[in-house]
């Protein structure tokens, strides 16, 4: 329980005031050192390599480095993210790798604040999202909130739409309490799949991740795996 003053754990104004503003954003440490973007979008299909025409939705975008990553693409990119500190942060991400093109790259980028749950569904046009890239916003979510972050993906997502995830494994091994703490939150293979089968789409696990995953890389208490989804209905 947050105390007396203090923002509650995993609120918009926690990740804002608690995460961002004291710099405490460590998830991003490991996206910054590998940009494993192309690698991902391969497994999702050589296809979503191309984005011209498309649009692509980052849920919890902070200032992800995907997203110009995806705007050099050709997509029209959607961003939704609670923090304004990481709003301001993304936009100055693209004017600082774009250079140039800046300005032509930012006509296709929308930075949305505020509540992903109300703001997704109220900026993003039903049907309309081709891709997805989820890494590092289902896994900060409290678990109770999954349900409902996956119907939101669902309405906004169009049938044939792809998506890149990345969930988390936490080690039971680590102590009693580590599968339990968070975020990152666990997230195994068996319930995402459950989660997004059931909203139609058709699952495909890395396996060698979820062996990766077990063995938690830098000491840290949890690893990441990952899989890709194409929605069929």
């Amino acid at each position: 329980m947050a105390a007396s003053g203090e923002p509650a754990m995993c609120s918009v104004e926690w990740w804002d005031k608690a995460m961002w503003a004291t710099g405490s954003t460590g998830w991003k440490k490991p996206e910054d050192a590998q940009w494993p973007f192309e690698k991902n979008l391969t497994q999702v299909s050589p296809a979503a390599l191309d984005g011209t025409g498309k649009t692509a939705l980052v849920p919890l975008c902070g200032d992800s480095a995907v997203v110009p990553f995806l705007l050099d693409k050709g997509y029209t990119v959607i961003g939704v993210e609670g923090s304004d500190i990481a709003c301001e942060a993304m936009r100055k991400r693209v004017k600082e790798v774009e250079g140039d093109r800046a300005a032509e790259v930012a006509s296709r980028l929308t930075v949305v604040h505020g509540d992903f749950f109300k703001e997704t569904v109220t900026h993003v046009k039903e049907g309309s999202v081709d891709l997805v890239y989820d890494r590092a916003a289902f896994v900060a979510l409290p678990p109770s909130l999954r349900s409902d972050y996956t119907d939101v993906i669902a309405k906004v997502t169009k049938p044939g739409s792809l998506m890149f995830f990345e969930g988390v494994l936490r080690d039971p091994k680590h102590s009693a309490e580590n599968v339990k703490a968070g975020p990152p939150f666990n997230s195994p293979p068996e319930e995402v799949t459950k989660l997004y089968t059931e909203r139609g789409w058709k699952v495909t696990v890395n396996d060698k991740s979820v062996e990766e995953a077990s063995t938690p890389f830098a000491g840290l208490p949890f690893g990441f795996w990952s899989c890709v989804m194409e929605r069929s209905k």
